[in-house]
Order: structure tokens, then C-alpha cells, then sequence
């Protein structure tokens, strides 16, 4: 945590988007961490409710406020969070003071997505009125996703795309691109992937793009052209995730911004396994591997990866392969980095 401090040198605008909240999970982890080192920095939760956005702005307050972790840092009479039995708009405050918005972003439909960027972006400009300067977001991360149940057909949404593809990679890719003008100077978008993405490929794409057309086909299964299977879907959104991040790097050179693609190992304690029925047979086996980490442990990785220098590669501005993996040491994520 002293290491999280001492690499938050202003007050900054940390973005979050989560698929489900509650209280288990990486992203709500890293958020109660970033806001305790950092109180005075804006939070922005994005949830696929209102609902599960203001629970989990309550959850955020309510472990900041616990005596244990108040510090001169986190002093609530200097700060106005954000409680889910307070009036969002008229609190007293003002908007210039308050530093939780909870907002509501269902990446499952293009037009909710849509709507949370334009929300976004209003909220920005009005921040931008009020404090006399142009405000940006200094750090945006996309850890929403999803995987399917072990026995699941395809499932579509109305925009009629599968819904882990759209839900892990085309909706990230979205709000990425919407955002992508208010991003600041020397901001970083962070992305969650996963180790799995190493043992799939794209395969031609013969399953997205019609070959005599070149348009994307209407409600493909998956972007292989296989019938579908819910961890290889996984595995293939999580190959878009990094490549995506890839290329997003290089078009962020010129605000000498940066992507960071991550994998926080397995923790089954989080909610993406929700839906499988024999995944806990699995967990027994890796729990005996000593291979399973906790959701807290994934939580501050991802606080790390938001605002650490550490994670950038020294070697990614000096040649080699453009794309590298490493470790460190035995407890470590899998970090993604790439030429400058």
C-alpha cells in the first residue's frame, strides 16, 4: 500500500467498469484500495444496474470509513464520497467535492454503452465548467466479463452478437474508443485478460467476416466458424482483449499514454464463475496445486497496474519481440507488454 501512495503524485480521475458487483470480485477490491490511498481522486463505478452501482459506492465508503483504515490521507471531513442513502444531484456538496459516481453501463446493449460514454463525457465537461481547466480521465479500466456455464448454448444479445464476445471484448472496445479524446496526457488505460488467451487464435476470422464480402456476419457463434463452447469463447475474447490493447498503445503514443493488458491468475472466489456447476471440482484440484489467489490479492494488482510505473516494461521501448510475457516471482501476474 505504501508503494500505491507514493506513485499518486495529484488528484486523478480513475474510471472503473465492472460486469456485476458485489461484495466479492477484483474490480470492487482494487476501488476500495485506490480510494483509500486516494480519497481526494474522483472514482467513476460503472455497473450493469443503478442499483449494483450504488451498493457498491456504499461498499467503497463504508471500508475507507472503518477506523483501522482512517488516515490523514482519508480524513471524511475534508471529503464527500458517496452513500447509496444520500441524494445523488443534490447532496449539499456539489459536484466539485463529490468523488464517487456511481453510473450504469450494461455492455450486454450498444445503446446502454453509448449512453454511459455520453454520461461520461457530460460529466467531464462539467467538471471542466465548474474547476476553470479541461478534466480528463487519468485511468481507465476494463475488467468487465463474463463466462458462460460448462452446458451453454450460444446466447445472443439484441444487438445480435454472442453475449461473451460483446460482453468481454466489442463493448470494452467500445467505451475504449468513445473515451479515447478524453484521455489525458499520460493517462493509461488498464485491460483484464487472461492467461487462457495463449491457447486459442482467431482462425482466419472465417466465423466473423464473410471471405467474398469482407462485411461481418450476421450472429456468428464464434469468431473461429466452431460450434460453440463457452471456454474456448472465453479464451478467444480474451485474445481480443490483448491484441486490442496492442494497438490501442500505439494510437495512445501521442498523449504518451499507455495500455497495459494484464491476467490476475485464477480466483474463483470472484464472480465470473457464477455460472458453472462443476467449477468447483476444478478449484479442488488447483487449491491442491497451490495455483488459486484470493480476490483481494486480484484487487490490488489491478490498484498496481492503475497507477504503478512498475508493471511498464523497462526493456518494451528498446526492440525485441513486440509483444512479451513475464512473471515475477513465484505469486505473480502474467503482464503484457509491447515495444514503444
Amino acid at each position: 500500500m505504501d508503494d500505491l501512495r507514493l506513485t499518486i503524485d495529484k488528484f486523478r480521475i480513475f474510471s472503473f467498469e465492472f460486469l456485476t458487483l458485489s461484495n466479492s470480485g477484483i474490480g470492487i477490491e482494487a476501488c476500495k484500495l485506490l480510494h483509500l490511498v486516494s480519497p481526494k481522486s474522483r472514482l467513476f463505478l460503472v455497473a450493469r444496474s443503478r442499483q449494483k452501482a450504488l451498493y457498491a459506492a456504499d461498499e467503497i465508503t463504508s471500508f475507507v470509513e472503518k477506523p483501522e483504515n482512517r488516515n490523514e490521507n482519508n480524513d471524511s471531513s475534508n471529503n464527500k464520497s458517496y452513500h447509496h442513502n444520500e441524494k445523488d444531484q443534490s447532496d449539499g456538496f456539489g459536484q466539485s467535492r463529490k468523488t464517487i459516481f456511481p453510473m450504469v453501463c450494461d455492455h450486454t446493449s450498444f445503446d446502454s454503452v453509448r449512453n454511459f460514454c455520453e454520461e461520461m463525457k457530460n460529466e467531464l465537461r462539467s467538471l471542466s465548467h465548474i474547476e476553470g481547466r479541461p478534466v480528463g480521465i487519468d485511468v481507465l479500466c476494463l475488467n468487465a466479463a463474463v463466462l458462460l456455464g460448462e452446458d451453454t448454448e450460444a446466447q445472443f444479445t439484441k444487438d445480435n452478437l454472442e453475449v461473451t464476445i460483446q460482453t468481454n471484448h466489442f463493448s470494452p472496445f467500445l467505451i475504449a474508443n468513445e473515451l479515447f479524446d478524453h484521455m489525458n496526457t499520460g493517462s493509461r488505460v488498464v485491460v483484464t485478460s487472461s492467461g487462457l488467451h495463449a491457447f486459442e487464435n482467431f482462425g482466419s476470422f472465417k466465423g466473423a467476416v464473410n471471405s467474398k464480402t469482407g462485411k461481418i456476419r450476421d450472429g456468428f457463434e464464434m469468431i473461429t466458424g466452431n460450434s460453440f463452447d463457452y471456454k474456448k469463447c472465453y479464451a478467444i475474447s480474451k485474445l481480443c482483449n490483448v491484441t486490442f490493447c496492442i494497438e490501442l498503445n500505439k494510437r495512445l503514443r501521442k498523449q504518451n499514454a499507455k495500455a497495459i493488458c494484464f491476467s490476475p491468475g485464477l480466483i474463483p472466489t470472484s464472480g465470473l464463475f457464477k455460472h458453472q456447476k462443476r467449477w468447483y471440482d476444478t478449484v479442488l484440484k488447483k487449491l491442491g496445486m497451490g495455483v488459486v489467489d484470493s480476490q483481494k490479492w486480484g484487487g490490488e494488482l489491478l490498484a498496481w497496474m492503475a497507477i504503478s510505473d512498475k508493471p511498464i516494461h523497462p526493456e518494451a521501448t528498446t526492440g525485441g519481440h513486440p509483444l512479451e510475457y513475464r512473471g515475477v516471482g513465484a505469486k505473480s501476474p502474467t503482464i503484457f507488454t509491447w515495444n514503444h
